[in-house]
């Protein structure tokens, strides 16, 4: 009995998933282990700095990188009035067969009249799978209370909210107007931090293809504004894991038991 448990212990153990690769971003300064970067093509994202002016002159995401550890380097923005998609590609070349994969960071700014009614959002797609795809708002709860009602970022871990509108619940966030713009509904958040993004069912190996969508609607309603939908992107980080065959856990607990049977002899 003892031998048996002792088994079921070191197969069960066996099976844990071993990270092979690790890619973080912050679109300044590329860090990877497990393989090699060999492109980033931004698609019609604009990459800028977080203390500066949004291009087209209204939002603001001021004073992120002093708030906010996690934020470093630059953003990639995008607003309808320029474009409804874009796709920012990324190519990693040399890593080891993988069949999860964990979103560890992704920094996403909403901003203006992005809501769930207009289907706004963010999308990553990893070798063509999708991993995410989420609507946005920027308005996500006042007081604790979600404001736009079904979406997923009203039920969203609180640890998800770095900055949100008129946000007083919690995560300790402060008042929009002190650093973002203050008509503005802007929001940020990092959607790593939902632990739903962990472990998916991804295969792969050799050359990997991330692909970061953004996606908005025609603001020209008689709703909003032209140029009234903004989505920022901020740090993206990944880790691809393979997870040990049954089989082959089974193979090397029963291998340290009978190495533990032989010593006692």
């Amino acid at each position: 009995m003892k031998y048996t448990l002792m088994t079921l212990a070191l197969a069960t153990g066996a099976t844990n998933a071993a990270v092979v690769a690790t890619f973080e971003t912050d679109w300044v300064t590329d860090t990877i282990t497990g393989g090699s970067v060999t492109s980033k093509v931004l698609g019609s994202w604009t990459q800028g700095g977080w203390e500066t002016t949004d291009p087209g002159g209204s939002h603001t995401f001021v004073d992120i990188k002093a708030t906010h550890s996690s934020v470093t380097g630059d953003r990639l923005f995008m607003q309808e009035i320029t474009g409804l998609s874009s796709t920012a590609t990324i190519t990693l070349t040399g890593l080891a067969a993988f069949d999860e994969v964990s979103i560890d960071k992704l920094i996403v700014g909403a901003g203006g009249g992005i809501d769930h009614t207009h289907n706004d959002g963010i999308e990553v797609k990893i070798n063509g799978t999708t991993v995410i795809n989420v609507d946005l708002t920027a308005r996500d709860r006042d007081g604790g209370a979600p404001l736009d009602v079904g979406t997923y970022l009203s039920s969203a871990p609180a640890s998800v909210i770095l900055e949100g509108w008129a946000d007083t619940d919690t995560n300790g966030s402060e008042f929009i107007s002190t650093r973002m713009d203050g008509w503005g509904h802007d929001a940020l958040y990092d959607l790593g931090a939902d632990p739903a993004f962990d472990n998916i069912a991804v295969s792969g190996a050799g050359t990997v293809t991330i692909e970061i969508i953004g996606k908005l609607t025609d603001g020209n309603g008689a709703s909003e504004q032209v140029g009234d939908e903004q989505i920022v992107i901020g740090n993206f980080g990944a880790s691809f894991s393979e997870v040990p065959e049954p089989t082959s856990a089974l193979l090397a607990g029963l291998g340290s038991l009978c190495l533990l049977r032989r010593r006692r002899r």
